[in-house]
């Protein structure tokens, strides 16, 4: 889906009260380039819309961007402090640089070499759905629009920014062609005077492109950024980077190769695996956008510093198709409980269209910024409201949402993401963490404070409308909800705990909720109960939990875990669903597949034979909505074949697969 677009790429809605186009670009265009379609008279007559999107709001939208940038400032409060003054910097020692009180980084991770050997990708792999390891071909690789070559150190956590590889996979060929962009990113900050930087994200993900058409020296000219102090600007708002102007389908445009690569979809039937080797990496869980998810973390010492680590993590899993949604409404014409919803949720990000004091239209307000032109959200006649959240409150808009429109996705595209999250739940300094590695801290006096700017900002919004408010990145963690369970959660030292992996639109991003009553992991998803051409849309949810955390949580011994999956819709119906536990190398893993969308909660009971009589999961059941049963129902076993294929169901009233016939 295109960066110059980042808040989504969706078709309109049959039921919304509105007169639109059924897309903003060619029809044919694969929905990874999908723009949201507006009203023909957004600019002057007030409309509310909405976007639940699970693809950009997932991973960073200048993914290819790499640059150290140091802010001087009259102290180090976030949100309070002013800034005077920022420079791109070529190191922490740049003399240039030598004012700055805070540090900030977006590293585009390049891959390995003799020359570089941490910050960097070592290893790409594919496998087909055969097993076959699957022959990968490295192009050129491409730098983003912000490339700003520093040097890194990773004796204080500060990874080098370098060019995002492109590969090519013959025997995978996808709608573009064969060429794949692998994008790892991190972005992190640092306060003078602390030992370390603190890694604040890390996004690791996959694209199928193909390279699109140059864009002309007068609007390239006006991509290159600019480290002007904007008035007013405090410590915490966020570096805008460079944008691409409407229209254009591009992940991001490279400046240097004056180049443009677009999305396309990803095969769902490869799996593939990216390695990394970085001392900037985020402690905790992951989230990501995957079937079949699985991250392998492991650390090593670095030479020459006391406690700092290197960790070498290996995220593999396939693709997997996100439903996302869109709707207008006009404002006047609004669903009363949606607009009781906006009353009383203030927004803090979204997309305004026209200025009731500035003109209503962009020749009225040519290359107006809401941040530099002053239009707010009381002063827009229209707003779209994106959804990037991935919280409670996402969940409870979008199903707003959905009862009063057509419930089905407008666009599907495809993805393969892995990203970050904190379960520190708003750690407000980000030399707390960093003080645990006690390498050489860059020069400098102590500074005390919250932490200085974070990552890039989102690219602009759809055509007509301009972004308002700070970009919404997923957020921090949930932590557990009874007895220990928060010191649980945070009890990883330094280590992998978990990783969620789910195709809905709309998720809550931090790591389950212990429900210490119900002695359940929840989590919470929901989208579209139909896909955009009406068929019934199948969930997919994957959880890998370090035993440790088992261990933690329920008091169990270091004998193996086993586990029970429970899919509760809002009205308590219970979706059973294929599903598979297994209990390996330290961590326990459980994916979930074959459910029908709604607002769903995920249940997950652990267990020991010890300590629960409670029989493992032995095969798929299959999918049925019944109301909760007061007791377990007896349970008997058939077996399945089709050809010389066979296999056991088993359940109260088991049924055979589609395609397979029971064995007298």
């Amino acid at each position: 889906m295109k960066k110059s677009h980042v808040l989504s790429a969706f078709a309109a809605i049959a039921l919304a009260l509105t007169s639109f186009p059924t897309s903003a670009i060619a029809a044919g265009t694969p929905d990874e380039q999908w723009t949201v379609p507006t009203p023909a008279d957004v600019t002057t007559t007030p409309y509310t819309g909405f976007t639940a999107d699970g693809i950009h709001s997932t991973a960073p939208a200048q993914i290819a961007d790499s640059y150290l940038l140091g802010v001087e400032s009259d102290g180090t409060t976030k949100n309070v402090s002013k800034v005077t003054a920022k420079h791109w910097c070529t190191s922490v020692l740049d003399p240039s640089c030598s004012k700055a009180s805070v540090f900030t980084y977006s590293a585009a991770f390049g891959m390995c070499s003799s020359k570089v050997t941490t910050g960097c990708i070592s290893g790409i792999e594919a496998v087909n759905s055969s097993g076959k390891s699957l022959k990968i071909n490295q192009v050129k690789p491409l730098s983003g629009g912000t490339y700003f070559p520093y040097a890194g150190d990773p004796t204080i956590g500060l990874p080098g920014g370098g060019a995002v590889p492109v590969i090519e996979i013959p025997d995978a060929p996808n709608p573009g062609g064969i060429q794949y962009l692998v994008a790892v990113h991190g972005e992190g900050s640092y306060v003078r005077g602390k030992s370390a930087f603190q890694t604040n994200a890390l996004t690791t993900q996959i694209y199928a492109v193909k390279m699109g058409p140059a864009l002309g020296p007068q609007v390239v000219d006006k991509l290159v950024p600019s480290t002007k102090v904007q008035s007013g600007e405090i410590l915490g708002t966020r570096y805008g980077g460079s944008n691409l102007p409407s229209g254009t389908s591009c992940i991001f445009y490279s400046i240097n190769e004056n180049i443009c690569p677009e999305s396309y979809p990803l095969p769902l039937d490869v799996t593939f695996k990216i390695t990394i080797k970085t001392t900037g990496y985020v402690q905790g869980w992951f989230h990501g956008r995957v079937s079949d998810a699985s991250v392998n973390f492991t650390l090593a010492d670095v030479a020459g510093t006391k406690n700092m680590k290197e960790a070498t993590i290996a995220f593999s899993g396939k693709p997997v198709v996100v439903a996302s949604f869109a709707a207008w409404s006009k404002t006047a014409e609004l669903p009363a409980d949606i607009a009781a919803y906006y009353a009383s949720h203030p927004r803090t990000g979204g997309v305004v269209f026209g200025s009731k004091s500035h003109g209503t239209g962009p020749s009225a307000t040519p290359g107006a910024t809401p941040q530099r032109d002053g239009i707010q959200f009381s002063d827009a006649v229209s707003l779209l409201t994106a959804e990037p959240n991935y919280n409670q409150d996402s969940i409870d808009l979008m199903n707003l949402w959905l009862s009063h429109f057509e419930n089905k996705a407008t666009a599907e595209p495809t993805a393969w993401i892995f990203t970050s999250m904190d379960v520190s739940n708003g750690q407000s300094d980000p030399g707390a963490a960093a003080d645990q590695k006690q390498g050489p801290p860059p020069p400098g006096g102590p500074q005390q404070g919250p932490p200085p700017p974070g990552g890039p900002q989102q690219g602009p919004p759809p055509a007509g409308g301009q972004q308002q408010g700070p970009p919404q990145g997923p957020p921090q963690g949930q932590g557990g909800g009874g007895n220990n369970s928060a010191q649980c959660f945070q009890a990883s030292g330094g280590s992998l705990v978990g990783v969620v992996a789910t195709n809905a639109t709309e998720y809550i991003s931090g790591p389950p909720t212990y429900d210490s009553t119900a002695e359940t992991l929840d989590y919470k998803v929901t989208a579209p109960h139909f896909s955009k051409t009406g068929q019934t849309l199948q969930g997919v949810y994957t959880l890998q939990i370090a035993d440790t955390l088992a261990q933690c949580l329920y008091g169990f011994t270091k004998a193996a875990i086993n586990a029970t999956i429970s899919i509760i819709a809002a009205d308590g119906s219970s979706k059973v669903a294929t599903s598979l536990v297994t209990d390996s190398g330290g961590f326990l893993r459980l994916t979930s597949a074959g459910f029908t969308y709604d607002s769903l909660t995920i249940k997950v009971k652990l267990f020991q034979d010890s300590k629960a009589p409670v029989p493992p999961l032995k095969a798929p059941d299959p999918v049925t909505s019944t109301k909760l049963p007061g007791k377990p129902a007896a349970t008997k076993t058939i077996t399945c074949v089709k050809g010389a294929l066979s296999k056991k169901v088993a359940g109260a009233k088991p049924t055979c697969p589609a395609g397979y016939k029971q064995k007298p």
